[in-house]
């Protein structure tokens, strides 16, 4: 009898264990990516994830994922995806990092003002960590 209830419940959450799995295998994989400098290969993973699961990336895998998009050259796209990171706002360390990162697609695309305005929205997030890291990047 496999029209039981009870069976039929069992199979829906073994189903649900299975893609959660694997939903964590993917974002393993795109950290693993990430941290090796492989962005085109973390960003395979990221698109992957925006494919398998409806639950929006969270702050620091939205960060990773903007990085990777600025890295493979795909500017607008990273500055969307660090809007959605400063916005949400969920991790102090990778919200000062997406501002900062925001500010470098800006300055490079020539809106000094923007990219000062992110430099200072990033520093309002948290002065420390922002003279920590600010200190690293490369305003040209």
């Amino acid at each position: 009898m496999s029209d039981v209830p009870s069976e039929r419940k069992k199979q829906v959450m073994e189903h649900d264990a299975g893609r959660e799995e694997s939903i964590y295998l993917v974002k393993d994989r795109a950290n693993i990516a990430y941290d090796a400098g492989d962005y085109a290969e973390a960003l395979r993973y990221f698109q992957q994830l925006n494919q398998i699961t409806s639950e929006p990336l969270r702050t620091p895998l939205l960060h990773k994922y903007g990085v990777c998009l600025a890295r493979e050259g795909k500017k607008d796209e990273a500055l969307a995806v660090f809007n959605r990171a400063v916005k949400e706002g969920r991790d102090s360390l990778y919200d000062v990092l997406s501002g900062l990162e925001k500010a470098v697609i800006l300055l490079q695309k020539g809106k000094k003002e923007d990219a000062l305005d992110a430099l200072k929205k990033a520093k309002e997030l948290d002065s420390k960590t922002f003279n920590t890291y600010s200190r690293k990047i490369k305003l040209k």
